[in-house]
């Protein structure tokens, strides 16, 4: 990002952060946590040309990212919602509790995607999750849209009067 970034020169904040959310973000949601935290912290920076004193929550708010911990948070619930809703899901027992999980000690690195979306779950108050209907019938049969195309010659020069 840095070679594409300069203080009078380079790349506009947004196509900086599009440069991060497309190949570096997707990357630092499937590493290792600490690190990638400084890497996150030093493309915000780079992004909005700011000082290396700068608080690193007032990158984020400025740029509208999550921190990292957050946006993983938010992946799981957003997985588990999903395989929730699909009927038949094959990684469906991932979401339901299990009772060979009371014996095993987890930290909070590697607990179940169960246990880190119960909270969630259990707050939203609602057992099952209902997918989105499917319409049962695919857009491109729908019916023809008629649009009124007699006003497009109303607008031409040869209707304005010359003083």
């Amino acid at each position: 990002m840095q070679a594409v970034a300069g203080n009078t020169w380079g790349a506009n904040k947004k196509c900086l952060l599009t440069t991060y959310r497309s190949p570096i973000r997707s990357v630092l949601d499937y590493g290792a946590k600490k690190r990638l935290d400084v890497m996150q912290h030093k493309a915000l920076r780079i992004a909005c040309g700011a000082f290396c004193s700068t608080a690193v929550s007032a990158l984020q708010v400025e740029t509208g990212e999550l921190p990292l911990f957050l946006r993983r948070s938010q992946q799981e619930i957003k997985y588990a919602v999903k395989v929730k809703a699909t009927k038949g899901h094959p990684a469906s027992s991932v979401t339901e509790f299990h009772w060979t999980t009371l014996g095993k000690k987890f930290t909070a690195s590697n607990l179940p995607i169960y246990s880190k979306t119960l909270e969630y779950f259990a707050d939203s108050s609602t057992e099952t999750v209902n997918s989105s209907a499917i319409p049962d019938e695919p857009p491109w049969h729908l019916k023809e849209c008629i649009v009124d195309t007699s006003l497009i010659n109303c607008g031409k020069n040869k209707n304005i009067l010359n003083f």
